[in-house]
């Protein structure tokens, strides 16, 4: 009985550990702007970066995924915060005249755009960590 208790509290301090880590990262992850759309191409030509926009709703859970795990990781947080000016569209409320027009059939799907408008890279779905950072150097690379 001991040994039962020992392993159910041992599991539930992992699961703890591991799911305060997530939050923590994800509260200091890839700093989306609070802006319009109009104001990210403004800064990004400005400052001579690309555009990240990952379109998402609230009750996807793919989305709640990615923010607590890939935008958490710290080699995705400086790659992207280094290298892009990110926004975050919610498809049921400010996003819903973005995901319109650029056929947005599923959340979240993860927009890449030159500075000057031109969409690099389309990608539908969540993406782990290793993938998001392939993308992501895809898109500066086709950029530039």
């Amino acid at each position: 009985m001991n040994k039962l208790l020992s392993v159910i509290l041992c599991c539930l301090m992992l699961q703890f550990s591991s799911f305060a880590q997530s939050s923590f990262n994800a509260g200091n992850g890839i700093r989306f702007e609070n802006t319009s759309l109009e104001e990210i191409v403004a800064k990004a030509e400005a400052e001579g970066k690309a555009i990240f926009i990952e379109t998402y709703a609230s009750w996807c859970r793919s989305c709640k995924w990615m923010e607590h795990n890939s935008f958490g990781n710290n080699a995705v947080i400086d790659f992207y915060n280094d290298n892009f000016i990110s926004l975050r569209l919610d498809v049921d409320r400010e996003g819903k005249a973005f995901a319109d027009r650029f056929g947005v059939r599923m959340v979240p799907t993860l927009f890449y755009f030159d500075s000057k408008q031109n969409l690099l890279i389309k990608e539908e779905g969540a993406q782990e960590v290793q993938d998001l950072l392939k993308l992501g150097k895809k898109a500066v690379k086709k950029a530039n």
